[in-house]
């Protein structure tokens, strides 16, 4: 079993905390629910007192019953590699554990550049963080594909994505990535939109175009962008559920990391 690393710092290491902290969140968000087939989501990954009501607008969307979820999130801390996969029998979680789908994994560890690799997962949060919410919000039992990106670049993302399109029947992706980081809110809020935008059109040139040009810091673009790549193959669409930042759970407005929740949806 994956053990937890990010518990009592990222997020409540209780049951009960993050119960309450979920519970509130819900009473404070009016985004509506979408009722169109789910293709994927958009969440972020930082601390739940900055963004955990971002991700809750998000996760409100799932309904129904849902038996495999595909995780991508960057991994911050690689120095090398392409895609790392995690093979361990379940991920815990302080609502208990987490089956892995090892079957898939293990298929997906036969393509090229995919590896497996439970050392890298065992210190990466982006994915973590994701478990307390899907539990909470999904009443069935459910597998998670643990992957992680080391290359985010847009020949990675379009081989990877070609690769998933074998594997996202019957699942939902979930997509961890913050957005800009680190500059005021309202160069954030400037930088985030016009990502989003090309988010929202599925134009994929122009979201690797704009995150170069405006030197756009958002960490797990390549997931975000592999969601592109199949939401665009099954005739979907990306909408926008909530963007803040995290001077809302109390930092400076001067150094700001920016966050959005986003939804795929089949027409």
């Amino acid at each position: 079993m994956r053990e937890m690393a990010f518990s009592g710092s990222f997020y409540p290491e209780s049951r009960t905390k993050i119960l309450n902290f979920i519970s509130a969140g819900q009473n404070k968000i009016k985004e509506e629910v979408k009722y169109s087939s789910l293709i994927g989501l958009i969440v972020p990954h930082a601390g739940y007192q900055y963004s955990g009501l971002t991700a809750i607008s998000a996760y409100k969307q799932l309904k129904g019953k849902i038996k495999r979820f595909i995780l991508i999130g960057p991994c911050h801390d690689c120095m090398y590699g392409t895609v790392y996969l995690d093979d361990n029998d379940s991920w815990d979680s302080p609502f208990g554990p987490v089956k892995v789908d090892k079957e898939i994994v293990r298929e997906l560890g036969e393509y090229d550049n995919f590896k497996i690799s439970n050392e890298q997962h065992a210190k990466e949060h982006s994915l973590e963080v994701q478990l307390p919410f899907l539990k909470y919000f999904v009443k069935n039992d459910f597998s998670i594909v643990p992957i992680i990106l080391a290359d985010q670049s847009k020949a990675t993302v379009a081989m990877i994505a070609e690769v998933l399109k074998n594997y996202i029947d019957g699942a939902v992706l979930i997509i961890s990535s913050d957005f800009n980081h680190y500059e005021p809110s309202s160069i954030t809020y400037k930088k985030d939109m016009d990502l989003i935008e090309r988010i929202s059109s599925l134009n994929i040139d122009g979201f690797y175009d704009v995150i170069e040009k405006e030197n756009i810091t958002a960490c797990g673009y390549g997931g975000i962008a592999i969601l592109m790549l199949l939401t665009k193959y099954l005739s979907g669409k990306i909408e926008l559920i909530r963007h803040d930042d995290s001077s809302s759970g109390g930092t400076s407005g001067k150094f700001v990391v920016g966050y959005a929740s986003m939804i795929s949806l089949k027409r």
